[in-house]
């Protein structure tokens, strides 16, 4: 099941599910059903497993209850979790990008990346715009992957 939050005409974000192409909303179909599921990411995540497992059965009769849905390039993608509550990086790790730079690659052996935190409204959904401020000439690109990590951890 991929997730997904959306935008569609008219309508404020919404959590869906991608099925071939066509997009389920996932708290629609809860709804129409008699349930509930959260219409945010972030929400629905805290459901943990039981939300996962309650989205998974619900999906399954809607497609083939023939539930609507609307084509993936209907709607406009955006994050996954537009605004999530932290975001950490590494800095550091890829010895490509550091020798890009200038810089003399490091010795990992010796030397863990530099973790930093990024602000929330850094976060942007497939295919919408970088914007620049006034005072850069140049952006720094690279490939970022990014990890929900949905259980507490230390």
């Amino acid at each position: 099941m991929k997730l997904v939050t959306y935008l569609a005409p008219a309508s404020a974000p919404r959590l869906g599910a991608v099925v071939d192409g066509r997009i389920y909303d996932l708290a629609g179909i809860a709804q129409a059903n008699g349930e509930v599921l959260p219409s945010t990411m972030l929400d629905f995540l805290a459901l943990g497993d039981t939300g996962v497992e309650r989205a998974r059965r619900l999906l399954a009769r809607a497609v083939i209850g023939g539930y609507a849905s609307v084509a993936e390039s209907e709607v406009q993608l955006l994050a996954p979790i537009p605004r999530p509550p932290k975001v950490l990086a590494l800095a550091g790790n890829y010895q490509e990008h550091i020798k890009e730079a200038g810089r003399p690659p490091v010795n990992k052996a010796r030397i863990t990346p530099r973790m930093f935190i990024k602000p929330a409204t850094t976060i942007i959904g497939p295919n919408q715009p970088v914007h620049l401020p006034r005072v850069s000439q140049a952006i720094d690109w690279e490939l970022e992957l990014g990890v929900v990590i949905g259980r507490t951890g230390r």
